[in-house]
């Protein structure tokens, strides 16, 4: 099993000439990202956000569109892919948001419910619902018996869609670019960085030796670069482990360890020591609740709600022994991680 880590590199104090030059990408490529956020993110692009290859020949093919731009086909390309995913990410999350409406609302039966289902499902046949346009025949054929309910049901679709569906996303981040493999490379701790100007490259010294090989996240400011990378780890890993202590939690002792030491020692005593005393009040309430059973006056029982049986206090003396309870755990765990850098390989469920 393998973890994927962010992992950061950064560079020294940046000039004004290196930064007007990402100042001037970083300008476009945020101009770029926010045409084509409002360009696919509508419903008349709902099949396009979800095909980034054909939607990329179609922006090609037009060369009035690409010469507006004003960036390398590279960094508008990976522009659009990053805007695609997130309009894609966007409509699954209003697919769900609809699914729930769908399933909290009595007056959808079960066939409605599946034939709504249905039409969210297809990217196609959503997009043609919602353009108004006459759905597939297979719908027809089968769901005969809801031709009749056919309008009300897609109107219904429409209304969810206009609830559920987030604003156009519009970003005025100036100072941040994506870059794919071709935008960049690394020589004698440097890195260099595509311009605007066809075959130029900024270069840029960081403060390692360490040399990238996948998409970057750059970030700057009037100080220094800041390069964001990932990088797969082995969750399991036992080869920096120098003292393999065994750990196991309890109720007496919140920690105990293999080598005899204890952490914690009684600790939720002190726990149930704050809790006894609501445990008393809540005794005493239930002679209330009694009471109020065997009463028949609605207007009695409301008058005891209201003035007897508020839960405001309770609920902040909860709040205020979780707080406790918490602050108490995590102090015996620093207690314990003292000194030491720790790596846990469980062995079975330690969750509190």
């Amino acid at each position: 099993m393998e973890l994927i880590k962010s992992i950061e590199q950064y560079s020294g104090r940046l000039a004004s000439e290196e930064i007007n030059i990402l100042d001037k990408i970083g300008i476009n490529f945020r101009n770029n990202r926010n045409y084509f956020y409002s360009r696919y993110n509508g419903i008349n692009n709902l099949i396009n956000s979800h095909n980034f290859f054909d939607t990329t020949k179609h922006i090609i093919s037009n060369k009035k569109i690409t010469k507006t731009f004003n960036l390398p086909a590279r960094y508008w390309k990976i522009a659009l892919m990053n805007c695609l995913s997130n309009i894609k990410t966007e409509w699954s999350n209003t697919r769900r948001r609809i699914r729930a409406n769908i399933f909290k609302n009595e007056n959808i039966n079960e066939e409605e419910r599946i034939f709504m289902f249905s039409i969210l499902k297809d990217n196609e046949t959503l997009e043609k619902c919602l353009k108004y346009k006459k759905i597939d025949e297979y719908y027809y054929t089968k769901f005969k018996k809801l031709i009749p309910r056919f309008k009300t049901l897609l109107n219904k679709i429409r209304r969810y869609v206009r609830k559920c569906k987030g604003k156009t996303p519009h970003t005025n981040k100036t100072k941040l670019l994506y870059l794919d493999t071709g935008l960049y490379n690394y020589k004698e701790n440097y890195i260099n960085i595509s311009t605007l100007e066809k075959r130029k490259r900024i270069s840029i010294k960081v403060n390692d030796s360490r040399i990238f090989k996948t998409n970057l996240i750059v970030k700057w400011d009037e100080n220094r670069l800041r390069i964001i990378s990932t990088k797969k780890y082995s969750s399991f890993s036992n080869d920096f482990i120098e003292n393999e202590i065994g750990v196991d939690k309890g109720i007496a002792n919140l920690i105990s360890t293999s080598s005899g030491n204890i952490y914690g020692k009684n600790i939720f005593n002190k726990i149930f020591e704050r809790l006894e005393k609501q445990f008393n009040k809540d005794k005493n309430r239930q002679r209330i609740f009694q009471y109020m059973k065997s009463l028949e006056n609605d207007k009695k029982i409301e008058n005891i709600r209201n003035n007897n049986l508020t839960s405001v206090k309770r609920n902040k003396f909860m709040k205020r022994t979780k707080a406790f309870g918490k602050n108490l755990i995590n102090r015996e765990i620093k207690k314990n991680d003292k000194g030491r850098k720790t790596h846990i390989n469980c062995k079975g469920v330690i969750k509190f």
